[in-house]
């Protein structure tokens, strides 16, 4: 644009001096004509510099020349060409576009897909900080994983199964509008916190897994930023389910982002929405970077936001002292905090009754199943507990060792700390019963579960019609 604009200035002045000289053709020349500059600057070369101006007509050509070297540069160019020719309205119109396009061809509200780094990858990182997302997919070290909600809400992290076992979620905050790990620390902290544990296979760091400006410049595709938008409105749901490491440093604790992340972590979902999760359902480990410590910061957070309820939540949320960079986010978040009880039903809801054709699709390398299962009505009721009747697990013995069993009575209330459950050991219809606590028990899988109820209900009914046939 500048190029241009200094290009029509030079046609301009160029037809000005061919307009004065025509005039002047015809004027008599002096005797001294060709002995001086001045006559020649008045009668040949009008609006030309001589003597001392020379100098800056020379360097101003040459930065005219630097202009037109740099508008070569085409990467530069990509930079800011899509600003320059989409106007806003425009842009927004595009996204919305790719957004109905990526519904079109699979994305699934209660099933999204997301970015995940093999936690190998960064085990093995040898930079300072985890690379950009466009650079890790670009190179092929991201994978796409799509996560059924209704299977992640009915087997969240703290169950030791189902397919949130093995991903990791980490909450930061951004140290810098185009960096969020400038000195690298947090790095350090996940690379430390993977290798404690082994068992974990992804890992969600939002810079490296969704798409990113470059240097504070949109260079983002409209699909780009149709699957960021897309990703953006289900995170919630992940932090609700999955393990989630947050970094906590002096200014986490007054950032909207992390403090929503760090509320979900600390709660867990039931049948009936959130409650702050107990001890043995904790799914969140805090570690403290810069100037953070454990007794102000760390316990500090933790009573700040893990008994909220999500409405206390939405009135902390939204004070002014609680900082955002995008206020839009803060717009589009905070009905959603409201919105998360009847959002968690729902999906409990959608668990309970499946359709029969409903298959879960392509987690890669997490071995996904087909559910096929149609489940009655009253199975569907049960398995809004904690563990549905007929529901297979594993039975852990006092000699450490675990028994597969299958659960047959529900001895206390819902909202009991201890539940006390009745399971039948190894095989329904064995007789070898007993009773355990729901600390010594855990889910042997959703899909078996579903499928183990079914068989319950079939037996339970089964019997129901021995009896009135022997009566």
């Amino acid at each position: 644009m500048v190029l241009g604009l200094a290009s029509l200035i030079l046609t301009l002045f160029s037809f000005m001096r061919l307009l004065i000289i025509v005039q002047r053709l015809s004027v008599p020349r002096p005797a001294a004509y060709f002995d001086r500059t001045d006559l020649m600057n008045k009668y040949e070369l009008p609006l030309t510099c001589y003597g001392e101006c020379a100098p800056f007509l020379l360097y101003g050509k040459f930065a005219l020349y630097f202009l037109f070297v740099l508008a070569c540069n085409f990467d530069f160019l990509k930079k800011y060409a899509s600003r320059l020719r989409i106007s806003d309205e425009a842009q927004k119109e595009l996204v919305e576009q790719a957004i109905k396009e990526l519904k079109s061809q699979g994305w699934d509200d209660d099933a999204p897909s997301f970015y995940f780094i093999p936690a190998e990858r960064v085990r093995e990182c040898d930079t300072k900080s985890l690379p950009r997302m466009q650079t890790l997919r670009k190179d092929g070290h991201l994978t796409k994983i799509r996560i059924p909600l209704a299977s992640a809400f009915h087997e969240p992290a703290f169950c030791g199964g189902g397919i949130m076992a093995n991903i990791l979620f980490v909450s930061h905050r951004w140290e810098d509008k185009s960096q969020p790990d400038v000195d690298g620390e947090q790095l350090k902290a996940i690379k430390a916190y993977l290798e404690a544990h082994t068992d974990i296979k992804w890992v969600w760091f939002d810079y490296s897994s969704m798409p990113q400006k470059v240097d504070g410049v949109d260079t983002r595709t409209p699909d780009d930023k149709a699957e960021f938008q897309l990703m953006l409105a289900a995170m919630a749901d992940l932090y609700l389910t999955a393990r989630v490491l947050i970094l906590l440093d002096g200014s986490y604790a007054s950032r909207f982002w992390p403090l929503t992340e760090a509320w979900c972590s600390m709660q867990t979902v039931t049948s009936n929405g959130l409650r702050p999760a107990t001890e043995a359902e904790s799914r969140y480990t805090i570690e403290c970077i810069h100037t953070a410590d454990e007794t102000h910061d760390k316990e500090g957070l933790v009573q700040k936001v893990s008994k909220k309820t999500p409405e206390e939540m939405f009135e902390h949320l939204k004070k002014p002292d609680v900082i955002v960079t995008n206020a839009k986010d803060k717009e589009t978040m905070l009905p959603k905090i409201l919105e998360i009880d009847r959002h968690v039903i729902e999906m409990f809801r959608k668990q309970a009754s499946p359709p029969a054709s409903e298959h879960v699709i392509d987690a890669p390398m997490l071995k996904p199943e087909t559910v096929g299962v149609a489940v009655s009505e009253k199975v569907a009721d049960l398995i809004l507990k904690r563990y549905a009747i007929g529901s297979c697990v594993y039975l852990k013995r006092s000699n450490g060792e675990e028994t597969l069993a299958y659960v047959n009575a529900y001895d206390a209330e819902e909202d009991a700390e201890e539940a006390l459950y009745t399971v039948e050991i190894e095989t329904l219809g064995s007789g070898q019963t007993e009773k355990c606590h729901e600390k010594d028990l855990r889910a042997a899988g959703v899909f078996e579960g579903l499928i183990s109820s079914a068989r319950a209900s079939l037996f339970a009914s089964k019997a129901d019609d021995s009896d009135l046939h022997h009566a």
